[in-house]
């Protein structure tokens, strides 16, 4: 169970990325030996679309991903 709400984990965010979905999601760690139970936010600032990873926990900033979307697919950065 995460300790965190999805509503503690949004206020950690940057108030620019206007959210568009929100899911739990289990990642690797920095380390590459386990997983982090985090927070999923799918959200836009402007014309850019990104993922964000807040960790469920701690409600530390795990990773940030850009998705790139183009006639040969989606691409994440």
């Amino acid at each position: 169970r995460p300790r965190l709400s999805a509503e503690e984990a949004r206020r950690r965010l940057n108030p620019a990325l206007e959210v568009t979905r929100v899911q739990l999601a289990l990642i690797p760690d920095q380390a590459g030996t386990g997983e982090v139970l985090t927070y999923e936010f799918q959200g836009q600032t402007g014309e850019d679309i990104y993922l964000v990873y807040i960790n469920a926990e701690t409600g530390a900033e795990e990773q940030i991903l850009q998705l790139i979307v183009t006639d040969g697919g989606t691409f994440a950065l």
